[in-house]
């Protein structure tokens, strides 16, 4: 079988982490999750995924290359966003096996979405959208289906909850879904969707694994945290005997660790925590290196930050290679945007561009 990932987003509300690092990227407990997902894919038979890419492709083709998993990557360059439709259309020429897959590549699945291929098969529509019951649907595409799971309606982002059944990002379609889609941007959720649903091609497929949206801050701690139910420490993890672990904790490889991690800390891959260091509620991503007897609590730090001693940082988000100097406090909801020099305390909530 074959994929489209949509991977070409800006990932806007995830700034300042994503001003460089595209969110297809980041980890989850240690692994980025678009390689998470190439591999749920790869157990459920998908051999070849088409990246459709436009901001920081070049990042993705460096860290995830031609093939993962056994399976094979074609990267399809968008010069400019084409929507959540055009960069379908754009692969067309790609696609000679079906049905085939269509996702979101910001969202976490598990390989119980494969189910959707024996509902499809039987009923055969144009495209098949998978549904996921949420608490609070107001941020996502509602559906309304009629008795034989076909979609009657399709509202995006309701300010009214009919129904808590919402658009969960993983789709299957057939051929016949380019003739619906025209050269271009276009958004699948507007302009095909609706169409598909008032000639009664497209069908519903109620899925009730493992699911998880990344595309906010809050979410992406939140599914890192929802996977984290004891204390994991990864092969090439060099814990010291000053350290001090509470779980839940994770530390991934080669990692260097003498100071207080936990609970409710991730720590991936490469980072040095010092002596005196306490990190708890807080997720740090690669190559973090953090001097004696700073703290930090409620948090997430980027890639390549370095953080001198006796620093707090609490409640904040800081991204990639940034450097704090020594003494420094950084507290209540400061957003520090990548290669900034903090060499002040700062007070939030406040953004630093």
């Amino acid at each position: 079988m074959k994929a489209i990932i949509l991977a070409g987003g800006y990932g806007t509300r995830l700034r300042p982490l994503s001003c460089i690092k595209p969110k297809l990227l980041f980890p989850i407990l240690g692994k980025p999750i678009l390689k998470r997902n190439l591999e749920v894919l790869s157990r459920i038979g998908v051999n070849e995924v088409i990246l459709a890419v436009n901001y920081l492709a070049k990042e993705l083709k460096k860290e995830v290359g031609k093939e993962y998993a056994g399976v094979h990557i074609i990267y399809s360059l968008e010069k400019t966003p084409l929507g959540t439709g055009g960069p379908i259309k754009k692969a067309e020429k790609l696609i000679d096996e079906y049905p085939f897959f269509i996702m979101n590549g910001d969202i976490l699945f598990e390989e119980k979405i494969s189910e959707i291929l024996k509902v499809h098969n039987e009923k055969q529509p144009v495209a098949t959208i998978a549904l996921h019951e949420v608490e609070d649907p107001s941020r996502f595409g509602v559906v309304k289906l009629n008795e034989k799971m076909f979609v009657e309606e399709f509202i995006e982002k309701p300010k009214q909850a009919l129904s808590k059944l919402i658009n969960a990002g993983i789709y299957l379609a057939e051929k016949e879904i380019f003739n619906y889609i025209k050269l271009g941007k276009v958004s699948l959720e507007k302009e095909v969707f609706p169409v598909l649903a008032s000639e009664k091609r497209l069908l519903g497929y109620k899925y009730d694994g493992f699911w998880f949206d990344i595309g906010k801050i809050n979410d992406f701690i939140k599914a890192n945290f929802l996977l984290l139910n004891n204390l994991i420490i990864e092969d090439d993890a060099k814990i010291g005997k000053n350290a001090k672990l509470n779980p839940p904790a994770f530390i991934a490889s080669k990692s260097k660790i003498n100071g207080e991690v936990g609970p409710y800390a991730i720590i991936n891959k490469e980072c040095v925590i010092n002596d005196g260091v306490k990190i708890s509620n807080s997720i740090l991503f690669q190559k973090v290196y953090v001097e004696s007897s700073s703290i930090i609590s409620g948090s997430i730090i980027g890639d390549e930050v370095f953080i001198d001693e006796n620093v707090e940082i609490k409640d904040s988000i800081l991204a990639s290679k940034v450097i704090v100097n020594k003494g420094v406090k950084i507290i209540n909801n400061v957003k520090v945007c990548p290669f900034k020099e903090i060499e002040e305390d700062i007070t939030g909530p406040k953004t630093v561009g």
